[in-house]
């Protein structure tokens, strides 16, 4: 994300924007399988459900970006949303020893 948002090229932009959408559909894909195949299958329905209300928050997400964006600017924003996924990425891999 921060390298799509500091790219002054537009081919390089198109290519980060291929392989993160080929990153998203892969994510998308693993998260349920994952929780499918190591739940154990009493709670699988809960868990389903819970996945459906992480992804149905997506929005508020997108309207954190737009908000910021309009603030901002376009750039600025991208840059902080993606730093803002290191940071979360950097806590779950500090608090959640079974991931490193």
């Amino acid at each position: 994300m921060i390298l799509f948002a500091l790219s002054p090229w537009p081919l390089l932009s198109g290519m980060i924007l291929v392989a993160t959408g080929i990153g998203a559909g892969c994510f998308a894909t693993m998260q349920s399988t994952l929780m499918l195949l190591l739940a154990p299958p009493e709670v699988r329905s809960r868990l389903m459900g819970v996945l459906s209300v992480c992804i149905g928050l997506g929005p508020m997400g997108f309207a954190h970006l737009g908000l910021m964006a309009d603030w901002l600017g376009a750039v600025p924003a991208v840059t902080i949303m993606g730093l803002e996924g290191l940071a979360a990425f950097a806590l779950a891999w500090l608090f959640w020893p079974e991931i490193r």
